[in-house]
């Protein structure tokens, strides 16, 4: 069961070959050659690539657009999405607004004729809707004219507008016409839609990957070219669910400076979180997929020492799942030990009747103060007394941590004995995978020396099924549970014969594999078979790399005589 589990484990698959920036250039091609067909497909075909293709794709990404944002806008804002608010906060998104309806003439008898819903963002589809737009349309929009007008504090007067823009007399003697905005050309519109069917085409490939780093790249996106891409953007990083969480937590604590201030980023990260229902770190946390990202988000808690992630953290530190439980250890090490944190500032608080507090206080908790209070709390409840109130949080957590530890170890002790009982009787595969779930979920076990014999046996008894791929796994098990173990010797001879058996196979004689196998169990008569064949093979390659030797200087030698005969014997002379 479990040791079929565990030594499956240790088979690596082997990974796809990397794609090249040329290889994804041949398949981004036929969006831009304007044929709606093959458009579209290039794009699911990018969308759909696999983990083979991310550096790839993170590169094409990084390239400078050729649109400018305006164009971008343009047509983002005619297919009815939505762009950040590119000249003030507020409002802060701007979309197009609703066409005007008339209601059709009611049929006596039918019900009245229903508004038709408006166009939401959140449910365009980009890829479909950059299909669809109408160009000509997107070219003629007028995007400063959806920026609402702020209203006026009251008895402020609105400034007077700005005067009308010269008039243009064209040579031919036509009307003048007021000289207005340049409109963007058929091919710059062509240009910036197959561009952002591209762009989005390439983020929703990296979401896909699942990878935990793939945030960065769209996250990068979502601030460049004036945001244009923004809410697309955070649409693409919401559908990663937990895997986008730990980059998403590190941007909403990264600490801003006077050269780099994040506010905008922090607040885009927050609302990401929210959105996905993930701001709380203990829902985070619980419902990650998998250990591995369960672990990551910890970690990722702890690079930031969130206060709001302290209990949190506590929680996961006799977790059942080791890698959640050493990252957890870890990141609330980051919490009690180290530098204490700056103190909070103090102020005196107003009371109600306008007098203020007698005593300063602090305007928050810091992590370390939260964690201290927390560390007490939890103890008091094991030892249902209060703890040490001279114990810092550091000596509070060593406590914690050897308490779960002990009845972590008493937890085991009865599948422990199971196990024996069953090796006992002789039983040494269901030993094994008694074994192998306990070491599953306590790799360090103190007791882990005691599994050794059984995984020696059972390679032992794979080997005399002729199972010697399987018996090699377990032989390393058992020497990496004792190295010093009474079983480690022998377990180490027969690695090291078998290993030599197949180089041998391959070509490769490595005699000094088979002596050491002789020396650490000479009862191995395969070891005495093998240095034999080992020995003739390099016998019979020191002879053919003599022979090679010899014939190499007989060579040279007969093209030194040939330059020598030709330098000294006088050429013949005609009468």
């Amino acid at each position: 069961m479990l040791g079929t589990i565990l030594f499956l484990s240790l088979a690596v698959a082997p990974e796809a070959p990397q794609m090249t920036d040329a290889q994804l250039d041949q398949i981004i091609q036929p969006i831009r050659s304007g044929d709606p067909s093959r458009r579209k497909a290039a794009a699911l075909e990018v969308a759909t690539l696999g983990p083979e293709a991310y550096s790839a794709l993170v590169q094409r990404l990084a390239k400078p657009k050729q649109s400018k944002p305006e164009v971008f806008r343009k047509l983002f804002l005619e297919m009815w999405a939505q762009v950040p608010n590119w000249k003030g906060p507020d409002p802060m998104w701007i979309r197009k607004p609703e066409p005007p309806w008339t209601a059709p003439p009611r049929v006596k008898g039918q019900p009245r004729a229903k508004r038709p819903p408006p166009h939401d963002p959140e449910t365009t589809d980009w890829l479909a809707a950059l299909e669809s737009v109408d160009l000509a349309k997107a070219a003629e929009l007028d995007t400063d004219k959806l920026i609402p007008v702020a209203p006026l504090p009251k008895g402020a007067k609105r400034p007077t507008p700005p005067a009308a823009p010269p008039m243009v007399v064209p040579a031919s003697g036509q009307p003048a016409i007021p000289a207005g905005p340049v409109l963007p050309s058929a091919a710059e519109l062509e240009t910036a839609r197959a561009e952002a069917v591209e762009t989005v085409a390439i983020i929703r490939a990296l979401a896909a990957s699942k990878r935990l780093d793939a945030v960065d790249p769209i996250f990068k996106l979502a601030f460049e070219n004036d945001g244009v891409f923004r809410d697309e953007c955070g649409r693409v990083i919401r559908s990663m669910d937990s895997y986008a969480v730990p980059t998403l937590v590190r941007l909403l604590n990264t600490p801003s400076t006077r050269e780099k201030p994040f506010a905008k980023q922090k607040r885009y990260a927050s609302y990401q979180l929210d959105r996905m229902d993930r701001q709380r770190p203990q829902k985070a946390i619980s419902t990650a997929p998998d250990d591995r990202v369960r672990a990551d988000i910890i970690h990722a808690y702890g690079e930031a020492r969130a206060l709001d992630a302290v209990e949190a953290v506590l929680n996961q530190v006799d977790s059942p799942a080791h890698r959640v439980r050493r990252e957890a250890r870890w990141a609330w090490l980051r919490y009690v030990s180290g530098k204490a944190p700056p103190p909070a500032p103090k102020r005196k608080r107003k009371l109600p009747g306008g007098r203020a507090e007698t005593e300063e206080k602090p305007d928050y908790l810091t992590y370390r103060e939260i964690a201290t209070l927390a560390l007490q709390k939890q103890l008091q409840a094991i030892n249902n007394e209060p703890p040490d109130a001279n114990a810092t949080a550091k000596q509070m957590t060593d406590e914690l941590f050897e308490y779960y530890d002990k009845k972590r170890a008493a937890e085991w002790d009865a599948e422990l004995a199971a196990a024996k009982v069953k090796e006992e009787r002789g039983d040494v595969k269901g030993a094994v995978d008694e074994y192998g779930w306990i070491l599953s979920h306590d790799p360090n076990h103190p007791r882990r020396g005691e599994m050794a014999h059984a995984f020696a046996k059972y390679g032992d008894s794979l080997k005399d099924q002729g199972e010697i791929g399987r018996a090699l796994g377990y032989w390393r098990q058992a020497i990496d549970l004792a190295p010093e173990g009474p079983d480690a010797r022998a377990a180490t001879a027969r690695v090291t014969l078998y290993d030599a058996t197949e180089a041998l196979k391959k070509g490769h004689a490595d005699v000094g594999a088979f002596k050491r196998a002789m020396a650490l169990d000479p009862s191995l008569t395969e070891a005495r078979s093998g240095l034999a064949r080992a020995q003739s093979l390099h016998a019979r390659r020191r002879w053919l790399s003599g022979a090679e030797a010899l014939l190499a200087a007989l060579a040279i030698a007969l093209g030194l005589w040939l330059l020598w005969r030709r330098t000294t014997v006088p050429p013949t002379t005609t009468s």
